[in-house]
């Protein structure tokens, strides 16, 4: 006998027992890029009593004395429309943020949010249309839908690229036609970006490469992306390096994560059934990195906390 329990019992349950998935944004701090210290606590928690029970996507940069950081929050299940909406972060140590506040809420679809200065003046950027097909951009103090048309060309034509990060004047992107094509485009005039550098990578067994974020460390630049050899669950976050956007070197893994056992900074093993490890139990990615006084500071959501939906969503992931 199958018992269907009602989504609105579900929820009620959810309160005390954590039924849904809890996708965080997390933070890790490192000097090289190869060894990561991660942060006890995560940059945007959610739960039963916050606005979202999911945080993709995290983009932080930096606004006079203080860092915003702005992110799509998903509701998951508690509604029979799966939505998208952007919230808004304010930190002065890139560690602790204040509680998010609403920027573009309504039951749209908006996912990888960004922020690009153009002459001054803060544009936000963000994947939309009918399965995030198209990207569009207004004034991030005025934000509002469906704004205005980006496009982004190659010498080839327009180049199909919903998935992205910008690093200063350059948009990192990889196409949407192949797993792992990289591209590096600048605005020519305002909202059309020219392509001027791309590169692709290949990873045996890897067939999922996306989520680019691209940040300078004196003199080299470091491409972060996330991995998986099955969709998202299992993700990780690799790196590749260049000194001119060109040749680029071998991969690199980056961060790990937890897994069904994660080592804590304490050095001690805890199993997944403890609390402290429940951030990245299936995997990590859509990370935006950045540099701060020399320290590279990794954005990146954490995949499913414990909650009794975790083997539907084990299956649902493969």
């Amino acid at each position: 006998m199958v018992v269907i329990v009602p989504n609105k019992m579900l929820y009620a349950l959810d309160k005390y027992i954590p039924v849904y998935g809890r996708d965080r944004v997390l933070v890790a701090r490192s000097i090289d890029g190869k060894v990561w210290e991660r942060s006890v606590s995560p940059a945007i928690n959610v739960g039963h009593d916050c606005k979202f029970d999911m945080a993709y996507w995290p983009f932080v940069w930096r606004e006079g004395s203080l860092w915003k950081m702005v992110f799509s929050g998903s509701p998951n299940l508690r509604q029979p429309k799966r939505v998208f909406s952007l919230y808004t972060s304010t930190s002065a140590d890139l560690i602790n943020w204040t509680e998010p506040e609403d920027l573009l809420v309504d039951d749209g679809y908006y996912m990888c949010p960004r922020v690009y200065h153009r002459a001054g003046e803060a544009q936000l950027l963000w994947s939309s249309g009918d399965n995030c097909k198209e990207v569009r951009t207004s004034c991030l103090s005025e934000a509002m839908v469906p704004g205005e048309l980006v496009t982004i060309k190659s010498k080839t034509g327009l180049v199909d690229c919903v998935d992205f990060n910008i690093c200063g004047d350059i948009l990192a992107g990889v196409t949407s036609s192949e797993a792992g094509n990289f591209i590096f485009a600048r605005e020519r005039v305002a909202n059309d970006w020219d392509v001027f550098a791309e590169t692709a990578v290949k990873m045996a067994g890897y067939d999922f490469i996306n989520n680019p974020s691209l940040v300078q460390l004196g003199s080299e630049w470091l491409l972060f992306y996330r991995a998986s050899k099955r969709t998202a669950w299992g993700s990780e976050l690799w790196c590749i390096k260049s000194g001119d956007l060109e040749t680029w070197s071998e991969p690199e893994l980056a961060l790990d994560y937890s897994g069904w056992k994660r080592k804590s900074l304490d050095g001690k093993s805890y199993s997944v059934f403890e609390r402290v490890a429940n951030y990245e139990l299936g995997g990590v990615g859509y990370p935006t990195v950045i540099e701060a006084e020399g320290i590279l500071y990794a954005f990146y959501g954490g995949y499913w906390g414990l909650h009794l939906l975790m083997p539907y969503t084990y299956w649902f992931w493969r």
